[in-house]
């Protein structure tokens, strides 16, 4: 049981500490363990399986995009797929769980990734993971997967 007595399995990876879950959407997570983004800022590399196209209303509240900032989709059986639209979301210092993009866009199938930091982080590539369904970061058989996600982190 993570924080709060959520459903959900979590761990460390040197300085990184990871959490998942299947058992509630964001909102729900966010609902419970509020702490976990506020004072915060993010780094949205999926949403719904895509990137997050901001609004003009993110935009002039201080989230933004770079060219620099680039998403890409791995696998383990050919190249890297890219999109010219797939960049990463930035936000600015979270003061709230409300107005995040889990509430301001319609529901989805909850293919959403979130990098929360305890400071901003420079724009830069990355891969994301949401669609490899939730491999686990503690079993072996998923340790390639693993191995790639903590590589990127550092």
């Amino acid at each position: 049981m993570a924080e709060n007595g959520t459903s959900a399995i979590v761990g460390s990876h040197g300085a990184y500490q990871w959490l998942t879950t299947v058992d509630y959407d964001l909102t729900g997570f966010l609902g419970s363990c509020r702490d976990v983004v506020l004072s915060k800022y993010l780094a949205v590399t999926r949403r719904d399986s895509g990137a997050l196209h901001l609004t003009d209303q993110e935009r002039s509240e201080g989230w933004w995009t770079a060219d620099s900032a680039k998403v890409f989709q791995g696998t383990s059986w050919g190249p890297p797929e890219y999109r010219d639209d797939w960049k990463v979301a930035y936000s600015p210092r979270l003061t709230s769980i409300h107005g995040l993009p889990n509430e301001t866009r319609e529901r989805c199938a909850g293919f959403d990734e979130w990098y929360v930091f305890e400071q901003p982080v420079a724009a830069g590539e990355i891969e994301a993971f949401v669609n490899w369904m939730g491999f686990p970061f503690d079993d072996p058989i998923w340790e390639c997967c693993a191995d790639r996600l903590w590589e990127q982190m550092g």
